[in-house]
């Protein structure tokens, strides 16, 4: 999943007056008979975690008004696993000043059917620290919420890293700056 295939078809001898028919080629998979090339760029999901391994066996046929010729061979598409992301919030800096409340949910999600993304907060106990005694930290699997009331004497950057995990130890890290300036 996620890499090009190219298949370039060799024929020997006149290559006026072929036609070419070709089965067993999966959905988007082109088979160009003028360059007799096949190019497939499988997407995620065409192989999966109940058969991580699917395979296609392509047969085509180049034929003359006086000659047959059959190749089979088969592409092998394999399940990969990719790691977990991020989806919000949109942007890695937050702007705030002193006095506001700063209000942000940090979600993270895997696209593989099998995996769940794990969300935490790295520091969590130097953090809660900083957030003080209003400052709340919400945590769920695949979200985290933090709420700060930022003091009036704050000023500068303040940064908060999230890791997300799946099953399989695939990983994702990001931070989130929130800016405090006046």
């Amino acid at each position: 999943e996620g890499e090009s295939l190219f298949h370039q078809l060799q024929i020997k001898g006149a290559l006026t007056g072929v036609s070419y028919s070709v089965s067993g080629l999966p959905e988007g998979a082109p088979f160009d008979t003028d360059t007799r090339r096949l190019s497939y760029s499988p997407g995620f999901g065409v192989a999966h975690s109940r058969k991580p391994v699917t395979v296609f066996r392509v047969l085509i046929r180049a034929s003359t008004s006086t000659a047959v010729g059959n190749v089979m061979f088969r592409v092998t598409v394999s399940d990969v696993n990719r790691p977990p992301f991020f989806t919000a919030p949109l942007s890695d800096t937050i702007e705030a000043t002193p006095g506001t409340l700063v209000d942000c949910t940090v979600r993270a999600t895997d696209l593989d059917k099998r995996d769940r993304a794990e969300l935490t907060l790295v520091s969590a106990a130097k953090i809660k620290k900083r957030l003080g005694k209003r400052g709340r930290i919400t945590e769920k699997p695949s979200s985290i919420r933090i709420r700060w009331p930022i003091p009036t004497t704050a000023l500068g950057d303040y940064r908060f890293r999230f890791r997300a995990v799946d099953q399989t130890g695939k990983s994702a890290v990001r931070t989130i700056v929130v800016r405090v300036g006046m």
